[in-house]
Protein backbone atom coordinates (compact mmCIF):
# COMPACT_ATOMS: atom_id res chain seq x y z
CA UNK A 1 0.00 0.00 0.00
CA UNK A 2 2.83 2.27 0.78
CA UNK A 3 4.46 2.11 -2.35
CA UNK A 4 1.41 2.66 -4.17
CA UNK A 5 1.09 5.32 -2.53
CA UNK A 6 4.60 6.87 -2.88
CA UNK A 7 4.21 5.86 -6.93
CA UNK A 8 1.49 8.20 -6.90
CA UNK A 9 2.41 10.90 -5.21
CA UNK A 10 5.71 10.25 -7.47
CA UNK A 11 3.27 10.41 -10.50
CA UNK A 12 1.72 13.76 -9.48
CA UNK A 13 4.83 15.37 -8.54
CA UNK A 14 5.88 15.07 -12.05
CA UNK A 15 2.96 15.72 -13.59
CA UNK A 16 2.89 19.07 -11.50
CA UNK A 17 6.24 20.16 -12.37
CA UNK A 18 5.29 19.58 -16.43
CA UNK A 19 2.57 22.09 -15.90
CA UNK A 20 4.73 24.73 -14.33
CA UNK A 21 6.79 24.26 -17.08
CA UNK A 22 4.25 24.59 -19.95
CA UNK A 23 4.72 27.62 -21.80
CA UNK A 24 1.85 30.56 -22.05
CA UNK A 25 1.04 33.38 -24.63
CA UNK A 26 2.33 36.99 -23.07
CA UNK A 27 -0.33 38.92 -21.51
CA UNK A 28 -3.34 40.43 -23.90
CA UNK A 29 -2.43 43.86 -24.88
CA UNK A 30 -4.41 46.55 -27.08
CA UNK A 31 -3.96 49.08 -29.15
CA UNK A 32 -7.13 51.62 -29.42
CA UNK A 33 -9.46 48.98 -28.14
CA UNK A 34 -7.74 46.18 -30.58
CA UNK A 35 -7.25 43.21 -28.41
CA UNK A 36 -3.78 41.49 -29.82
CA UNK A 37 -0.68 39.35 -27.93
CA UNK A 38 2.46 39.12 -30.03
CA UNK A 39 5.73 37.77 -29.36
CA UNK A 40 7.23 33.67 -30.24
CA UNK A 41 10.70 34.20 -29.45
CA UNK A 42 12.19 30.95 -28.58
CA UNK A 43 10.93 27.82 -29.94
CA UNK A 44 8.30 26.87 -27.03
CA UNK A 45 6.87 30.15 -27.12
CA UNK A 46 6.78 30.07 -30.80
CA UNK A 47 5.16 26.43 -30.42
CA UNK A 48 2.58 28.00 -28.21
CA UNK A 49 1.83 30.61 -30.90
CA UNK A 50 1.03 28.25 -33.05
CA UNK A 51 -1.31 26.71 -31.07
CA UNK A 52 -3.56 29.48 -29.99
CA UNK A 53 -3.73 31.23 -33.90
CA UNK A 54 -6.67 29.35 -34.88
CA UNK A 55 -8.50 31.06 -31.86
CA UNK A 56 -7.79 34.67 -32.99
CA UNK A 57 -9.50 36.26 -36.49
CA UNK A 58 -5.58 37.29 -37.53
CA UNK A 59 -2.59 35.49 -37.19
CA UNK A 60 0.88 37.54 -39.11
CA UNK A 61 4.19 35.31 -39.05
CA UNK A 62 7.04 37.61 -39.55
CA UNK A 63 10.44 36.04 -41.33
CA UNK A 64 14.05 36.48 -43.21
CA UNK A 65 15.11 34.37 -45.67
CA UNK A 66 18.53 33.05 -44.51
CA UNK A 67 20.43 31.01 -47.19
CA UNK A 68 17.74 28.09 -47.37
CA UNK A 69 16.24 28.62 -44.29
CA UNK A 70 13.60 31.04 -42.92
CA UNK A 71 14.28 32.81 -39.25
CA UNK A 72 12.08 34.56 -37.23
CA UNK A 73 11.83 38.43 -37.91
CA UNK A 74 11.16 40.70 -34.94
CA UNK A 75 10.72 44.34 -34.06
CA UNK A 76 8.45 44.47 -37.14
CA UNK A 77 6.52 47.48 -37.56
CA UNK A 78 2.96 46.51 -38.32
CA UNK A 79 0.14 49.86 -39.61
CA UNK A 80 -3.58 47.59 -40.40
CA UNK A 81 -5.59 50.39 -42.40
CA UNK A 82 -9.47 49.37 -42.87
CA UNK A 83 -11.52 49.98 -46.46
CA UNK A 84 -11.74 53.56 -45.04
CA UNK A 85 -7.92 53.73 -44.94
CA UNK A 86 -8.28 54.67 -40.92
CA UNK A 87 -5.81 53.17 -39.48
CA UNK A 88 -6.76 50.86 -36.97
CA UNK A 89 -3.50 48.91 -35.76
CA UNK A 90 -0.30 50.32 -35.64
CA UNK A 91 2.43 48.02 -33.52
CA UNK A 92 6.06 47.21 -33.17
CA UNK A 93 5.84 43.36 -33.03
CA UNK A 94 7.82 42.05 -30.01
CA UNK A 95 8.22 38.57 -31.79
CA UNK A 96 7.46 36.90 -35.15
CA UNK A 97 4.38 36.04 -34.27
CA UNK A 98 1.14 39.08 -33.99
CA UNK A 99 -2.29 37.33 -32.98
CA UNK A 100 -4.71 40.24 -33.54
CA UNK A 101 -8.49 40.27 -32.67
CA UNK A 102 -9.69 42.13 -35.41
CA UNK A 103 -13.60 42.64 -36.13
CA UNK A 104 -14.69 41.38 -39.24
CA UNK A 105 -13.85 43.90 -42.17
CA UNK A 106 -11.64 44.39 -45.07
CA UNK A 107 -8.58 45.54 -44.33
CA UNK A 108 -4.65 45.97 -45.50
CA UNK A 109 -1.36 45.32 -43.55
CA UNK A 110 1.54 47.15 -44.32
CA UNK A 111 4.83 45.76 -42.00
CA UNK A 112 8.00 47.13 -42.23
CA UNK A 113 11.01 45.39 -41.17
CA UNK A 114 14.70 47.14 -41.60
CA UNK A 115 13.10 49.91 -43.43
CA UNK A 116 11.14 47.58 -46.15
CA UNK A 117 7.70 47.76 -45.97
CA UNK A 118 5.55 44.68 -47.26
CA UNK A 119 1.31 44.88 -47.70
CA UNK A 120 -1.36 42.17 -47.99
CA UNK A 121 -4.64 43.19 -48.44
CA UNK A 122 -7.19 40.73 -46.83
CA UNK A 123 -10.64 39.95 -44.97
CA UNK A 124 -11.96 38.86 -41.92
CA UNK A 125 -15.03 36.68 -41.96
CA UNK A 126 -16.34 35.54 -38.49
CA UNK A 127 -15.37 32.00 -37.59
CA UNK A 128 -12.69 31.91 -40.62
CA UNK A 129 -8.92 32.92 -39.10
CA UNK A 130 -6.63 34.30 -41.49
CA UNK A 131 -2.99 33.47 -41.27
CA UNK A 132 -0.18 36.01 -43.31
CA UNK A 133 3.19 34.85 -43.57
CA UNK A 134 5.92 37.99 -44.56
CA UNK A 135 8.98 37.18 -45.40
CA UNK A 136 11.87 39.49 -46.12
CA UNK A 137 14.55 38.59 -48.46
CA UNK A 138 18.07 37.58 -46.89
CA UNK A 139 19.99 40.66 -48.18
CA UNK A 140 17.98 44.20 -46.99
CA UNK A 141 21.14 46.42 -47.20
CA UNK A 142 18.94 49.47 -49.22
CA UNK A 143 15.67 50.68 -47.07
CA UNK A 144 12.58 50.71 -49.28
CA UNK A 145 12.27 54.61 -50.29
Amino acid sequence: MKKTVAICSAALVILAAGAAGAQQLPSLQYFQGVPYITGGIGSDEAQVFKEQRRRYPLSLNFGQQVGARTAFAADVQVVIRDEYDTTVFNINSDGPYCLIDLEPGSYVVHATYLGHTQSREFQIVSGQPVEINMVWPQDLSEPDV
